[in-house]
């Protein structure tokens, strides 16, 4: 019953907006801020066939960050669309 209650209430603040389901978590990549992708891309010129796992290595050396092997490959592609679009 309270939980009714609840929704109701937000419902009457935020609008029918928030009955509406909405994804959790964060909206975009956060850890591959410009200057590591600038790492990347520098590091990829060097040495265009360094697997990308071997990328991680290097980021965590670094920069102490974590990231996965996968969101490497999103923020380069990402930042390739992007390029494409400036041009």
């Amino acid at each position: 019953m309270l939980q009714a209650v609840q929704v109701e209430a937000q419902a009457q603040q935020q609008g029918l907006a928030r009955l509406v389901p909405r994804k959790r978590g964060l909206k975009k990549a956060h850890k591959l801020r410009a200057e590591v992708l600038d790492f990347i891309r520098e590091t990829r010129l060097q040495d265009p066939s360094l697997p990308t796992a071997d990328l991680v290595g290097l980021i965590r050396e670094h920069f102490n960050l974590t990231v996965h092997p996968r969101t490497i490959e999103r923020g380069l592609a990402r930042s390739q669309k992007k390029r494409q679009r400036e041009e």
